[in-house]
């Protein structure tokens, strides 16, 4: 998958970040997709994830920003779109560039939201293509996450907050699922 990766990195900078950014972090893929600039906080060196499945209970989630977390914000700097929140903004302009056209307020919510999810399952399948893997769901990537963690020694409550699952039994079961990681 690295080499898949490393392979992309010209075609679909955008895309592959967003997949180094959950291999890192083991993020959900609405987590990521909706990480805003606003939402990195460089002095504390957190991912301040504000919307998550366990937010009523545990408030907001901290993602640390560990070295690898750092090269991609800091590749996703370079990608930055002024007017646009989002840390992966929307690559669906370069359909405009493209010759296609979209209505005024179409455009408008293009140039100013997330990535997409089609446009990221898409270049998710032609990594794993790429990498000569069978078809596994964007979803998986936390499971590997979480098993090279735990492959690591890092203790399963710390994989449990890594992931912001409330139980560590649900990171238990991502570690014993994960023993064919990617």
């Amino acid at each position: 998958l690295s080499r898949a990766l490393n392979g992309a990195e010209a075609s679909d900078p955008v895309q592959v970040a967003f997949f180094r950014l959950l291999l890192a972090t083991g993020m959900r893929r609405g987590e990521a997709q909706h990480l805003r600039w606003a939402d990195v906080d460089a002095e504390a060196g957190v991912l301040r994830i504000k919307k998550h499945k366990t937010s009523r209970q545990s408030g907001e989630k901290l993602v640390n920003i560990t070295p690898p977390v750092a090269a991609v914000i800091a590749s996703m700097a370079k990608h930055r779109v002024v007017g646009n929140p989002f840390v992966f903004p929307s690559t669906a302009l370069r359909f405009v560039n493209a010759g296609i056209r979209f209505s005024p307020e179409r455009l408008e919510e293009l140039r100013r939201g997330p990535q997409g999810s089609t446009g990221l399952q898409k270049a998710w399948c032609r990594l794993l293509k790429a990498a000569g893997l069978r078809h596994r769901r964007i979803h998986d990537i936390r499971h590997t996450a979480g098993s090279i963690a735990a492959a690591n020694g890092v203790d399963v409550h710390a994989i449990a907050a890594m992931l912001g699952h409330a139980s560590s039994t649900t990171t238990q079961r991502y570690i014993a699922g994960g023993k064919q990681a990617m």
